[in-house]
């Protein structure tokens, strides 16, 4: 956070561990945008006995905090330490996403607990007694349970008739997932022609032929791109036996698959698997030997212009069976180019990065390429998994190289691994190059306002002593805001009148004024009034803002 407006945010909360509407005043941090924020307050701050005033207010918004955080684990925990007199409001807040975290993270059994303790203590409105029942009924999809969810499925139409097109679809796809395409027929009328669905549904009940389905997908898939049409046509394909059809949808599937979707590691197998199977039925057809490495590579280099599918498949043969450590490592970056060439570059990165696949039998070539497609993309734990161990590329210092990885261990929630690395980059000896300072600038703000400010702090002391002027100023400042958040107002004083007094321009510029104004109440705290009150007269001579004036005339006051 920078600016002026990040200080008074800073400065607000770190006043309201003393005042006594704190549950609002945390709701109002909510409100401002700053969830973190909020919940790092609420857990300094919300009682300790579940049986003392507005507890379960606390615990609501400490729930719905951690579901817009994402912390999905500890949601879970808090909703199983749930006491029984809570109220409803933590109940619905705490129990309703937690049961929906169960089952993505298959506990089955839990989310449905979770649901009938709903039921029976949270009061739930209709509307959340129908979202409960969806997600009792998920739970058995996600159980393997079929006959619970088809039977649970019909109650729920019978009760909430006419059903919703989005109901209807979710139920035809727990059907299908559960292999009971005859029963998902029931909701094919609520489906819209224009859904994937309503076509992988007539397919696996039997309603069209695979070569009609495969014909009607790739047409509709071209005119609107997405993974839905792919996956109709990769099924389509499997069922008819074509094994180029099926390669292209399934390259395309990787290639358009929204992240997170939990069938991704299976289809990335399946590719693999379809690749070879391809490759060994051409090179019966082209009688090549299965430890020829020369004679696959030169089959795959004849078709790369005329039938790149069966040139990749050749090369996945080969990337993956190869006898020579250079013939695989020359097939993977053959295999990644023809994809790249494809427009599937996504799925070039998703393809290698099964996890079947040992990151260290990749070429080194391959992996700085496929870790900067990852990092273009924000796919940060694969551009971690892709350069982690590699040493910095042709071109790149060490300490810009070790930055870069620190920036996307980080982003990718590998704080400890991150923190690590950046102790050795901060502590080099040589000198950073310009485009490496830009860079450890930039991480030292995503550091900070993501509230890891002592993982920031030997970054930030590097920069103070490669910089100078405006920047070092900054840097000085940010520093201050480190020892702050770690409990050393002198220490914080001592860098904010470093900043103020590095560059003293007349008049003073709102950083000084800014500094000089932190330097005062972090003296104050650290129990150095007489100094902590030559700050603030200091800013009341100097500034004009109201903001700054009015917080400096308020802690006068208490000196």
């Amino acid at each position: 956070m920078r600016g002026w407006a990040g200080f008074a945010l800073w400065y607000a909360a770190a006043a309201l561990a003393a005042d006594p509407d704190a549950f609002e005043r945390a709701q109002r941090l909510v409100a401002t945008g700053t969830p973190q924020l909020a919940f790092d307050f609420i857990v300094k701050t919300q009682p300790a006995d579940p049986g003392a005033a507005r507890w379960s207010d606390w615990e609501a918004l400490r729930c719905a905090l951690l579901v817009r955080l994402n912390r999905s684990r500890e949601l879970l925990e808090r909703a199983e330490r749930l006491p029984p007199g809570a109220a409803a409001v933590a109940l619905r807040e705490c129990l309703m996403p937690a049961a929906r975290a169960a089952i993505v993270s298959g506990q089955a059994a839990t989310a449905r607990r979770h649901a009938v303790r709903l039921l029976w203590q949270g009061t739930p409105s209709a509307e959340d007694t129908r979202e409960i029942r969806l997600l009792v009924i998920d739970s058995y999809v996600a159980d393997r349970q079929s006959a619970d969810a088809y039977h649970s499925m019909l109650r729920f139409d019978l009760d909430h008739r006419p059903l919703e097109r989005q109901t209807a679809a979710r139920f035809v796809s727990g059907l299908l997932d559960l292999g009971l395409p005859k029963e998902a027929v029931n909701w094919l009328a609520h489906l819209d022609d224009s859904d994937p669905l309503k076509l992988m549904l007539r397919l696996q009940a039997g309603l069209i032929e695979p070569d009609t389905a495969l014909k009607l997908a790739r047409a509709l898939a071209a005119k609107a791109p997405g993974a839905g049409w792919w996956g109709v046509a990769a099924r389509a394909a499997q069922m008819q036996g074509g094994r180029a059809f099926q390669i292209e949808a399934l390259e395309q599937l990787l290639q358009h698959a929204v992240a997170g979707d939990a069938s991704l590691a299976t289809r990335v197998r399946e590719l693999w698997q379809t690749y070879v199977a391809a490759a060994r039925e051409a090179a019966g057809r082209n009688h090549l030997l299965e430890n020829d490495d020369a004679g696959w590579g030169a089959y795959a280099a004849s078709r790369i212009g005329n039938e790149p599918i069966m040139a990749r498949a050749a090369f996945a043969y080969l990337a993956r069976r190869a006898n020579a450590s250079e013939a695989r490592g020359n097939a993977q970056l053959q295999l990644e180019l023809s994809l790249q060439i494809a427009k599937l570059d996504v799925a070039a990165l998703r393809l290698f990065s099964d996890e079947e696949i040992a990151v260290s039998s990749l070429d080194p070539r391959l992996r700085y390429s496929l870790g900067s497609l990852a990092e273009k993309r924000g796919l940060h734990a694969a551009t971690v998994r892709m350069w982690h161990g590699l040493a910095p590329p042709p071109g790149n210092a060490a300490v810009e190289w070790q930055l870069r990885l620190v920036a996307s261990m980080m982003r990718a929630g590998q704080a400890d691994a991150g923190t690590v690395l950046l102790q050795q980059a901060a502590a080099a000896k040589e000198p950073w190059p310009p485009e490496a300072v830009k860079r450890a600038a930039v991480l030292s703000r995503e550091l900070l306002n993501a509230g890891h400010s002592r993982t920031a702090e030997p970054l930030l002391a590097g920069l103070v002593q490669r910089t100078d002027g405006l920047e070092r100023r900054q840097f000085l400042f940010d520093l201050g805001r480190v020892n702050d958040a770690d409990g050393k107002p002198a220490a914080a004083a001592e860098h904010y009148l470093r900043c103020a007094a590095l560059i003293e321009p007349k008049p003073a510029d709102p950083l000084a004024r800014q500094a000089r104004l932190a330097a005062g109440l972090s003296l104050a705290q650290a129990g150095y009034r007489d100094d902590a009150r030559a700050q603030f007269e200091w800013v009341l001579r100097n500034s004009r803002d109201p903001v700054q004036l009015d917080v400096a005339r308020r802690e006068l006051k208490k000196l």
